[in-house]
């Protein structure tokens, strides 16, 4: 059985204060995601990065936008697995 560490819409549109999806103390739980995704990388699991992605015309996860990427420190490496949602599936 092999390990697998998904991390699903570590995105700039929590960080963002002036976003309308920002997440006011985010960031103790960003720091221990940081350590986990480390230590998995460390152990060499398989890493699985989710993105919502939204239309152009959409104010939020706007695929031209720099709020839609993900977060420093959490981008994906090469090799590892990134999926995009988004709500017309």
């Amino acid at each position: 059985m092999r390990n697998i560490l998904i991390l699903i819409d570590i995105q700039n549109e929590y960080i963002s204060s002036n976003r309308s999806f920002y997440l006011k103390g985010i960031h103790p739980s960003l720091e221990n995601c940081k350590a986990l995704l480390i230590k998995a990388r460390e152990l060499g699991w398989t890493i699985a990065h989710v993105k919502h992605l939204a239309d152009e015309n959409s104010a939020t996860f706007n695929p031209k936008e720099e709020f839609s990427q993900f977060v420093a420190e959490f981008e994906p490496k090469k090799g590892e697995l990134v999926f995009i949602k988004n709500d017309r599936s």
